[in-house]
């Protein structure tokens, strides 16, 4: 799918690299899920949707109930005529509706495991119209993060470009 060529399943590690405690079998073993998902930049939200569970298990089990593969979901209208995506947020969570002006840093839901989702993570996507069925996806710009590189080095940026075979293992 076009739409999500530039996407990014963010989640959150340990210092030695895994996203979950024990088997990973529940959500909440997760260090991201429940974490709090902020706006990424100035804008409005245009359409937002909630009231999809979050699936009892993960570590690899699609829900086959879902019904969305977003799951709960903000869509973010900036000035550039780009739109954000952030994705597989926690049910009952959001903080924002559509219309709400939302500034950058400005909490807007908790991290998730609804949708289409293998494990509680959040895709995060930039797009260039509001549907994301009929969007195409656009080059995302991160800064000031922490990237850990396959041998567990870690460089911090003030501006940086994510590029294939990297994992972002901080976003502050």
């Amino acid at each position: 799918m076009l739409a999500q060529r530039y996407a990014y399943d963010l989640v959150v590690t340990d210092e030695r690299g895994r996203s979950h405690e024990g088997s990973g079998e529940s959500p909440a073993a997760y260090h991201c899920f429940g974490e709090p998902v902020v706006a990424p930049a100035d804008g409005t939200v245009v359409t937002a949707g909630d009231g999809h569970r979050d699936y009892h298990r993960a570590g690899g089990w699609l829900d086959p109930r879902q019904r969305d593969p977003r799951g709960n979901y903000v869509t973010i209208e900036h000035e550039s005529g780009e739109y954000s995506l952030l994705a597989h947020l926690q049910e009952d969570s959001l903080e924002v509706s559509r219309g709400d002006r939302v500034e950058r840093g400005e909490r807007i839901a908790r991290c998730g495991h609804s949708g289409n989702s293998t494990e509680p993570h959040l895709h995060f996507q930039l797009q260039d119209h509001a549907s994301f069925f009929r969007s195409m996806g656009l080059p995302v710009h991160f800064s000031s993060i922490c990237i850990q590189n396959s041998d567990g080095k870690k460089r911090s940026h003030e501006r940086a470009y994510i590029s294939a075979g990297q994992r972002v293992a901080s976003t502050e």
